[in-house]
């Protein structure tokens, strides 16, 4: 039988099997410990790092597993955030169907007591993610929220019957170049890396919050959304993500899918966190990096395939975005292979 894993140490996080053997460099001080962990040939390509202070705990991926894995997972009175920038997991909780996250974008997540989330991880697919866990009470120090108002004032509504609290969003641009800092950034020397991604996954966790109370004020302002509503929009954020090239404008939206423009621009951002523009840019750019990483395509060749009209300008957008130019992602990832 498989021991769930409760966010304990980096020898509980070891036990899950997911690391088999590999080139550790460990820090410890203050109460923190930090391992990053180059994956050997049997395991994968990339690195773990695992960051466990008192009241935190953060697991950054930057890698492609051999294996697929499952894992058991154990919140044990943590709340989650997920960050992914390229990931292709499966998570099931409680009696709720399996959930695939796919796409760029972040999540809250908070299980009741002995609830077991169910992860699956898929072999020879690229995986860059953050994973940050606080507790209840530092979550609301941080807002100024008192712990049991907390679910109303994040998500509008009042906790489910199940008990589990889950928001997935898109990414808003801040959050986003965050994330990509956090995993792909060289780290500093020394045991200053520790204090980089710690520092790094409290910005994460503030500028998260920061969207949901946001999106909670947009959402007591604004119309409310019906149903079918909401499947529209749903709908509009697929028909976007669908050509990147050759986008659908926003009367063919409206048309198409039978929801006027103010809800369109209202319920997207109040939906999903972001603008209609902003959700296309991000999309793009992140389709962008994929394929700067992954494929042979020229720069020019890539710009065109994500339907930006000229290269100076995609890697211009890129370089703001990402804090690198494409050609020197690209020359980094090929030349140093993984950090």
């Amino acid at each position: 039988m498989v021991t769930p894993f409760r966010w304990g140490d980096d020898d509980d996080f070891r036990a899950t099997g997911i690391i088999r053997d590999g080139r550790e460099i460990v820090h410890a001080s203050g109460g923190a410990r930090f391992v990053r962990t180059e994956l050997g040939d049997a395991d994968g390509e990339g690195y773990i790092e695992y960051l466990c202070t008192r009241d935190l705990r953060v697991v950054v991926f930057d890698c492609a597993f051999r294996d697929s894995h499952t894992l058991l997972v154990e919140d044990d009175g943590w709340v989650r955030l997920n960050f992914s920038l390229d990931l292709k997991v499966g998570m099931g909780f409680g009696k709720r169907p399996m959930d695939e996250v796919s796409r760029p974008s972040w999540q809250l997540l908070s299980m009741p007591p002995g609830e077991l989330v169910v992860e699956t991880l898929p072999a020879n697919a690229k995986m860059q993610w953050v994973t940050v866990c606080c507790r209840p009470e530092r979550l609301s120090d941080l807002a100024g929220i008192a712990p049991g108002e907390l679910p109303q004032r994040l998500t509008g509504a009042p906790p489910p019957d199940d008990g589990i609290l889950h928001q997935r969003r898109s990414f808003a641009p801040k959050l986003e170049s965050a994330t990509a800092d956090i995993v792909s950034r060289a780290r500093p020397r020394g045991g200053l890396g520790p204090s980089y991604v710690a520092n790094k996954s409290n910005e994460l966790v503030i500028l998260g919050l920061d969207l949901l109370m946001s999106d909670q004020a947009a959402r007591e302002a604004g119309p409310a959304l019906s149903r079918r509503e909401i499947a529209a929009l749903q709908d509009a954020r697929a028909m976007l993500e669908r050509d990147l090239r050759r986008p659908p404008s926003i009367r063919d939206l409206t048309v198409r899918l039978a929801i006027n423009r103010n809800k369109l621009f209202y319920g997207f951002k109040s939906q999903f966190g972001v603008t209609v523009s902003e959700h296309l840019r991000s999309s793009r750019l992140n389709a962008g990096r994929r394929l700067v990483l992954e494929s042979d395509l020229s720069i020019a060749e890539i710009a065109e395939a994500v339907g930006f009209g000229h290269q100076g300008n995609f890697a211009t957008a890129f370089r703001s975005h990402f804090g690198v130019t494409p050609l020197a992602m690209r020359r980094e990832a090929r030349g140093a292979g993984t950090h």
